[in-house]
């Protein structure tokens, strides 16, 4: 699993402007290509998993409200990527997604409040 648990590359490109109170945040990260063994083994005929490559982004925009208070909004894998599906009896979790390259729940959306004292 050390050399298999993960992608056989990855790469990550980030993004921020600010304007006034403003700041705009995009981070895009592509997962390169991975295989990985099976449980059953390909000495019982089951061929390794083979993750294809994916690509995911995050976004987030804060407004500072005040010296020491600050608002952000954003999202995590905003286009709902999710790995390539698998036989469920053979993944560590028994879903059809392994999260062997990322998280396996797609998009996740939050809010967040940073106060200074």
């Amino acid at each position: 699993f050390i050399e298999q648990g993960g992608p056989s590359t990855k790469a990550t490109v980030g993004f921020e402007y600010s304007q006034g109170a403003w700041t705009t945040d995009f981070k895009v990260i592509h997962f390169g290509t991975q295989t990985l063994g099976t449980f059953s083994g390909t000495a019982n005929g089951v061929p390794n998993a083979r993750y294809a490559p994916r690509t995911s982004a995050d976004l987030s925009v804060s407004v500072a409200l005040s010296k020491s208070v600050r608002l952000t909004f954003g999202g995590n894998n905003i286009f709902n990527v999710k790995p390539s599906k698998q036989d469920p009896n053979e993944t560590d979790n028994g879903f059809v997604y392994d999260s062997v390259q990322f998280g396996l729940n797609g998009a996740s959306y939050f809010g967040r409040l940073h106060v200074t004292f």
